[in-house]
């Protein structure tokens, strides 16, 4: 914690290291105050929430070859030093966990640790999984339990095109093959209903300093839903990572 003096008034700012939040297909940053994140971690560290590209209010392009890996990396790193920041931790679900493949195969320099869930590394993103058509997509969003109106509306908001082209421009491999070899503090979770399951716990073993838990009874968006479980975990995690020298 810090203080900063203005006039004799004590005026309080987290003065922790950073920590990205990056967000899933579909969402926005704003999911992560939603579900309870932000207050939960905001004491400890300074969060940078990320539209990623395709969403919220970053711009939308709508060529898949604007969504390869790269360029993936690149958005986080641009943010980083806009910011000034030299290194952060990082905290990925679903897209969000491929955005930190990315970052690890492409800038690991920048990370002090990666949180990934939701997420296989091993399988590649499908168009086939994104409704064909506007009204489809709106009714997929309707069908989804738990959303408050303002949520639903955010989300049906979505440029269709652009999300489409954000899983056909993330096809191929999320990782480049030595990208769990680097000897950065990782961990990974999934909900024991959700599909990525094993492959989240197949690459926390396969990293050189992987960790992985399971949010047991949840599915996809339960996973993430579940601060309650999930968020402790993490605080744990990232507190248990030595930090040293700028960031």
């Amino acid at each position: 914690m810090a203080f900063a003096d203005s006039n004799g008034v004590q005026i309080y700012y987290p003065d922790g290291p950073p920590l990205v939040l990056q967000h899933g297909l579909t969402g926005y940053l704003e999911s992560w105050r939603e579900r309870g994140y932000t207050e939960m971690l905001g004491g400890a560290y300074r969060l940078i929430l990320i539209d990623a590209r395709g969403h919220g209010r970053s711009d939308k392009p709508h060529e898949p070859e604007a969504y390869a890996r790269e360029r993936r990396s690149e958005d986080v790193v641009a943010v980083l030093d806009q910011l000034g920041v030299e290194k952060t931790h990082y905290f990925g679900y679903s897209m969000g966990g491929r955005i930190g493949c990315a970052l690890l195969s492409h800038s690991p320099e920048r990370l002090l640790s990666a949180v990934m869930g939701g997420f296989n590394p091993y399988v590649t993103a499908s168009a086939a999984t994104m409704p064909e058509t506007r009204e489809e997509f709106e009714r997929s969003i309707e069908a989804r339990p738990g959303l408050t109106p303002e949520v639903r509306a955010h989300l049906i908001a979505n440029d269709l095109d652009a999300l489409r082209a954000s899983t056909i421009g993330s096809s191929g491999p999320a990782m480049t093959s030595d990208a769990l070899d680097n000897p950065l503090p990782i961990l990974l979770f999934s909900g024991s209903e959700n599909a990525p399951l094993e492959g989240a716990r197949k690459a926390a073993e396969a990293a050189s300093n992987g960790q992985f838990f399971v949010v047991p009874g949840r599915d996809h968006s339960g996973a993430v839903a579940d601060v309650n479980f999930v968020g402790p975990r993490v605080e744990r995690f990232l507190a248990s990572v030595a930090v040293s020298g700028p960031v």
